[in-house]
């Protein structure tokens, strides 16, 4: 990708480039970036004053340390940080930047009531400790993440039973219309119905709008079909989407623009590398 560099910010920026980080940035396994040219690559994009955007479930201090902290540390000019948005908890946690000064925003109106948090946590203390730990970084939202050393077909052997009991005590708590339970690729989350990537996505586009910038094309890079509400979101709001999907299913037909990329963090690294 050839850099230019302009004097000030693009109102209209040729692309914007939204990143899911599990098995898309980092390793699905090791939850750490393996691949050395990942971080230069995004750097890039941030030096061609081309907006980035880091959308995730995980904690924010775990974002910032395993993702986050090597951006800021490559960044050249720290006020091309200005460039980055961070959506962590599925929305429920952003970081901005200001005068080169991360900027946390937490919205406490989807936080999860901490009695079910604690009954949550009892279940997977009690019985799913074998293959799962709580995220207790986690401000917004219930984490039960794959513990290290267990294999992904040892974790879903039990992800379907832990799923169920974590559904069970929502149904207990008479909280079903506003709590839901969501499997992803490497944890279970316990969490408000509002909290997904639709709204992450939303606040991007308001990060977006109110400092005037209307990027082209919105190149959406995620692996699991959960990551499909990154484009649904976009496409619903009239954005132009190529959705880069790392994951390893066919999506088949989709109302926005799809590369069967695979090959995870492997493979994102393999598109930013030819575009």
């Amino acid at each position: 990708m050839e850099i230019t560099q302009p004097r000030e910010p693009l109102s209209h920026p040729q692309n914007a480039w939204l990143f899911d980080v599990d098995g898309v940035i980092t390793n699905p396994l090791e939850k750490s970036i393996t691949e050395p040219g990942m971080i230069p690559e995004i750097v890039k994009r941030l030096n061609a004053f081309e907006p980035v955007g880091i959308v995730s479930g995980r904690a924010l201090p775990w974002l910032i340390a395993q993702v986050v902290s090597l951006v800021e540390n490559q960044a050249t000019d720290k006020a091309l940080l200005e460039n980055l948005f961070v959506s962590a908890e599925f929305g429920g946690v952003s970081v901005h930047y200001k005068d080169g000064q991360e900027v946390k925003v937490i919205d406490q109106s989807v936080s999860l009531p901490e009695d079910l948090k604690d009954r949550v946590s009892g279940i997977v203390r009690g019985e799913f400790e074998d293959v799962a730990f709580i995220d207790e970084e986690k401000v917004t939202h219930f984490s039960a993440e794959m513990k290290r050393g267990v294999s992904m077909e040892q974790f879903k052997k039990r992800q379907g039973e832990l799923s169920a009991r974590l559904v069970q005590a929502v149904k207990d708590a008479d909280q079903t219309d506003e709590i839901e339970v969501h499997n992803d690729r490497i944890a279970t989350n316990v969490k408000n119905r509002k909290l997904n990537k639709h709204l992450a996505i939303q606040k991007i586009l308001k990060w977006l709008d109110d400092r005037g910038i209307t990027p082209q094309m919105f190149h959406v890079f995620g692996d699991s079909r959960s990551d499909l509400e990154m484009g649904y979101e976009l496409n619903t709001r009239g954005k132009k989407v190529r959705f880069v999907y790392v994951g390893e299913e066919d999506l088949g037909e989709l109302p926005f623009e799809v590369v069967q990329q695979g090959n995870v963090d492997k493979g994102t690294l393999e598109y930013l590398l030819s575009n």
